[in-house]
């Protein structure tokens, strides 16, 4: 069994008093995140491991949004590039098994696996990017104390469009956040 979540009093994934607040925000998410995927692979029924991912797919979605639309591109901007690239290809392999998972039967024999392997991906994603993006990224010359208001505002706004809809889609917005990351 996993224990991700012990990750999160550890190094650079702890917030630290000195983090930026968008920094420290994501990171937050980063600890729930690493929680969800210890509660998945301790469930001990399908039933209960998707009632679980529902929670997981939900705030996978809107951090993904978060990253992509606001922190992605200000890193990037001040040379980041490289890490801003791989990122986005891992978020959209996250969101193909996200997706994936969703509209599969509970009873399907590989509906584990697939949760297994989208957990152990998006840790291996979260421990990448709080070992080394947020760590070049506090060398920037950005202000992430002033994000994290822009981050928290979208984060609302997500919230809001998943109580409405139940989804939180953001297919054009994907087109716009591309072009804004140059891929």
């Amino acid at each position: 069994m996993s224990h991700y979540a012990a990750r999160n009093a550890q190094g650079h994934h702890r917030v630290h008093k000195n983090d930026p607040e968008a920094i420290a925000h994501l990171k937050r998410e980063h600890h729930k995140f690493r929680k969800l995927v210890d509660r998945i692979n301790a469930a001990k029924t399908p039933g209960a491991k998707r009632d679980i991912a529902v929670e997981l797919h939900k705030l996978l979605a809107s951090h993904i949004a978060l990253e992509e639309e606001l922190f992605y591109p200000a890193v990037k901007s001040r040379g980041l590039a490289d890490e801003v690239k791989e990122g986005l290809v891992e978020h959209d392999i996250q969101r193909f098994l996200s997706a994936q998972i969703e509209a599969m039967d509970i009873a399907d024999p590989l509906y584990g696996t697939r949760l297994g392997v989208l957990g152990e991906m998006l840790v291996h994603h979260i421990d990448e990017e709080d070992d080394e993006m947020f760590q070049e990224a506090k060398k920037l010359k950005l202000d992430l104390d002033a994000m994290n208001a822009r981050l928290e505002t979208r984060e609302h706004q997500l919230k809001a469009q998943y109580a409405r809809t139940g989804r939180i889609r953001t297919p054009a917005l994907d087109r716009e956040v591309r072009a804004r990351n140059a891929v």
